[in-house]
C-alpha cells in the first residue's frame, strides 16, 4: 500500500514514479515497463487507474488530482491507456477511446485529464477514429513467385509471414485444358527509414521514405523523391496511416516506423509489363558499370544524360552536366514509368538492365568536358555588392540545382567569402554543380544534412552565420 504522495521505483537505473491520487513529480524518465498512475475524476470523486505505457519518455511528469502534466522535448513521446475512458488535453491532440499518444517535435508541456466513459460507442466528442481492418486474404492458393531481381540491395531477408498485399486476387477462371504462361511478379526492396521524420526535414531518410511511398500511387500519387519532407509527403503519410489504422498525424513517429517495417520489410511486389516476341534480348554486358542516384557525378552520368537527351519526352531540358541532379532524376522516373519499373528516380540493377535492353545497340560517346558557366550569367543580374561593414544581402527564397536568379547570386556572394567552402567563387546567378557542392560543404560544416539544396534550415543557418559578421 502506498502511504505517501508517491513512491519511487528503480528500473534499469532510471527513476520512475507510481502515483496515488495525491501529488507526485518525476524527472527525466524513460519507462521500461507499464506503470499505473492513479488520478481522481474531474471535480473530485472516485479514483481512476491510467496506464503509462512502456517506451514512454519525458522530461518531467506532475500528477495533481485529476491532471497529469507532461513536459516533453526533442522526439520524446508518451502513450497512455485506460480500460474505457476518454482523454482530454489542452493541445488539441486527437485520441481514440481509451488511448492517447503524444509526440513532441520541440519542448512543450501538455496537460491531460480523463474524461467520460467511452466504452461501447467510441463517442466523446469525435476525438477518436475507426481503425482500418485489412481485408482477409482470398481462400485461393497461388503459386510461389519466382526469385526476382531487386532495384536496390535489400538490407534484410523477406519475412515468411509477410502481410498480404492490399490488391485483390481475382477468383480462378473455369478449368481449361490449355496452359497459359504466367507473368512473374518481381519483388523490389527499398531501404526503410530508421529515424522519426516530420514536415520541413531534408535528409537521406526522407528520400528512403518517399521511395517507399512512391511504390504505391494510391498513397503517394505525385511520387516525388526529393529528400525534402514537404506537404505532399505529409499528405502521403496521412494516407498510409489511415490505411493501416494509425492516427493520421502526418509525421513519422515510432508507431509509423514500426508499421513501415511491417508493410515494406518484405519488399514491394511489381509486375513487369509483358514482353513481345520482338523485344531484343538483354546484352550480357551492362552499358554502365555502377548504380547512380541523386548527387552522383562523373563521366557515366554525362553519358546517361546524353542517352536520355535523345528523347525529348524523357529529358526535355536535355542538360548534359555530368551531375545527377533533380532534372536527371525526373528523366529517369519518366524512363522507369515508360518501361514498367518503380518510378524511384535512381538507377539500380533493374534500371541498369532496362537501359542496356533499350540502348544496347548504341555506342556511348566519350564524355564531353562540362563546366559551370563563369563568364556570362544566364540572365541579367543587378550588382550584388558589399556594404561598408562587409555584409551582403541574405537570400530569402529556397534554392535548388538548375535555378537562376538574383537570390542565387546573393547565395554565391556569401559562400565566396570562405574559399574553403566555395573555392571557385563565381557569382553567376546560376545554381550549378559548383554551387551545389559549396552548399554541401557549408551544410557539413554547420551540422546540417548535406543535401546540397537550400531549404528552410539552411536559410536560417546562413542568416545566423553571416548576419553576425
Amino acid at each position: 500500500m502506498i502511504n505517501s504522495t508517491y513512491k519511487v521505483i528503480r528500473m534499469l537505473g532510471v527513476a520512475l514514479v507510481v502515483f496515488t491520487a495525491g501529488i507526485g513529480v518525476a524527472y527525466a524518465a524513460t519507462v521500461s515497463q507499464d506503470v499505473t498512475l492513479q488520478v481522481t475524476a474531474p471535480g473530485g470523486g472516485s479514483t481512476r487507474n491510467v496506464t503509462l505505457k512502456s517506451g514512454s519518455s519525458f522530461d518531467s511528469l506532475t500528477v495533481s488530482g485529476s491532471t497529469m502534466a507532461f513536459t516533453l522535448s526533442g522526439s520524446q513521446s508518451v502513450s497512455l491507456t485506460s480500460s474505457s475512458l476518454d482523454f482530454n488535453n489542452d493541445q488539441n491532440v486527437s485520441s481514440s477511446c481509451g488511448s492517447l499518444t503524444v509526440t513532441a517535435s520541440q519542448a512543450s508541456t501538455i496537460n491531460i485529464e480523463t474524461g467520460g466513459n467511452c466504452s461501447g460507442g467510441g463517442g466523446g466528442g469525435g476525438g477518436g477514429y475507426t481503425p482500418y481492418t485489412p481485408p482477409s486474404p482470398p481462400a485461393t492458393t497461388t503459386p510461389e513467385p519466382e526469385p526476382s531481381t531487386t532495384e536496390s540491395t535489400p538490407s534484410s531477408s523477406s519475412s515468411s509471414s509477410a502481410e498480404p498485399t492490399p490488391s485483390t486476387i481475382p477468383p480462378p477462371s473455369s478449368v481449361s485444358t490449355e496452359t497459359t504462361p504466367t507473368t512473374p511478379v518481381q519483388t523490389v526492396s527499398f531501404p526503410i527509414p530508421s529515424t522519426e521524420l516530420e514536415l520541413g526535414m531534408e535528409n537521406d531518410e526522407v528520400t528512403k521514405l518517399q521511395e517507399l511511398l512512391a511504390s504505391e500511387p494510391e498513397i503517394y500519387p505525385e511520387g516525388r523523391v526529393t529528400g525534402y519532407f514537404g506537404e505532399l509527403t505529409r499528405a502521403a503519410i496521412r494516407r498510409f496511416q489511415e490505411r493501416h489504422g494509425l492516427p493520421p498525424v502526418g509525421r513519422v513517429g515510432p508507431l509509423t516506423l514500426a508499421k513501415l517495417n511491417e508493410v515494406y520489410g518484405g519488399g514491394v511486389s511489381q509486375t513487369p509489363p509483358p514482353t513481345s516476341a520482338s523485344t531484343p534480348a538483354l546484352s550480357p554486358t551492362s552499358l554502365f558499370e555502377r548504380e547512380m542516384e541523386l548527387g552522383a557525378e562523373g563521366d557515366d552520368v554525362t553519358q546517361l544524360q546524353a542517352l536520355l537527351a535523345g528523347d525529348s519526352d524523357l529529358y526535355p531540358e536535355g542538360k548534359i552536366t555530368g551531375y545527377y541532379g533533380p532534372l536527371t532524376q525526373a528523366a529517369i522516373r519518366r524512363f522507369q514509368e515508360r518501361h514498367g519499373l518503380p518510378p524511384v528516380g535512381r538507377v539500380g540493377p533493374l534500371t541498369l538492365q532496362k537501359l542496356t535492353e533499350v540502348y544496347g545497340n548504341v555506342t556511348l560517346p566519350p564524355a564531353p568536358q562540362v563546366t559551370e558557366p563563369t563568364t556570362q550569367a544566364p540572365l541579367p543580374l543587378p550588382p550584388v555588392t558589399y556594404s561598408q561593414s562587409g555584409s551582403v544581402p541574405i537570400p530569402t527564397a529556397e534554392l535548388d540545382l538548375g535555378m537562376e536568379s538574383i537570390e542565387v547570386a546573393k547565395l554565391q556572394v556569401l559562400l565566396a567569402k570562405d574559399s574553403s567552402i566555395y573555392p571557385g567563387g563565381s557569382v553567376t546567378g546560376y545554381f550549378g554543380a559548383d554551387t551545389f557542392e559549396a552548399v554541401k560543404r557549408f551544410q557539413a560544416r554547420y551540422g546540417l544534412p548535406t543535401v546540397g539544396r537550400v531549404g528552410s534550415a539552411t536559410l536560417a543557418k546562413l542568416k545566423e552565420v553571416f548576419d553576425s559578421e
